[in-house]
């Protein structure tokens, strides 16, 4: 079973739209040959914004994506309600909001709703898919910042230390780009990516501070508003140097 790593957006009842990473399971139909008999598999943590708007409107967009930069700004909360709805369209006056720029869209219905004490599954069919524009690819770099983003997302499971060595492992590959690609901005386009998703995991790290936060379990309940707030500061601040 193939886990696709993806964005998806979600609406709740009162039209706010959310962004995040998620990996649903392809479950049948294959992505390249025959889009008609795809279905997926959504898997959103209980508590995860995106879980409560597919409960409240059982619709979602699933983006294939290279941009590697906006999958490390969804992880961490980086994106305002507006900084997102900049970045998405409204399909046909629905609760479908695709990515104006991405490789790939499905528009998803959810057909039901299962669930064990963290997460639920949520199959779902596939009621519209466009192709936006050719997919650029992963590179190593890009691989690396879309690993330090899943990392910044596990800071309830694994301790301080153990995320800074495996983003700073990460870190390594960047330069891999100099040697790929002429165009120096892409370069500082993945150095700003790994730089945000560190100081989030930094930020994250310094605001918790109960022993519990180093054990296994469900995922914490959202931020304060204060600390995400510090968080998403931290991350679109143009001064702070990646």
């Amino acid at each position: 079973m193939l886990i696709l790593e993806s964005l998806v957006t979600s609406v709740d009842r009162d039209g706010r739209i959310n962004l995040a990473p998620m990996g649903p399971a392809v479950t049948s139909g294959s992505l390249e040959r025959d889009d008609a008999t795809v279905r997926f598999s959504l898997r959103p943590f209980l508590s995860s914004r995106t879980y409560q708007n597919l409960v409240q409107t059982r619709k979602a967009v699933i983006h294939v994506t290279d941009d590697s930069l906006l999958f490390a700004q969804a992880a961490v909360s980086a994106l305002s309600t507006d900084q997102i709805r900049e970045r998405v369209f409204q399909l046909r006056q629905t609760e479908w909001w695709p990515l104006l720029d991405c490789h790939r869209w499905f528009a998803v219905e959810i057909d039901s709703v299962e669930s064990d004490e963290t997460r639920a599954r949520m199959p779902c069919t596939v009621i519209e898919t466009q192709q936006v524009r050719p997919f650029f690819g992963f590179s190593r770099a890009r691989h690396a910042v879309i690993e330090a983003a899943i990392l910044a997302t596990r800071t309830h499971l694994l301790s301080p230390t153990q995320i800074q060595e495996e983003i700073e492992s990460a870190r390594d590959e960047t330069p891999v780009l100099n040697a790929l690609w002429d165009d120096q901005w892409r370069t500082a386009l993945m150095d700003a990516a790994m730089g945000r998703v560190k100081r989030s995991v930094q930020a994250q790290s310094m605001a918790d501070s109960s022993p519990d936060w180093l054990l296994p379990g469900p995922p914490p309940p959202p931020y304060a508003t204060e600390e995400r707030c510090t968080i998403t500061e931290i991350l679109n601040d143009p001064a702070c140097p990646a």
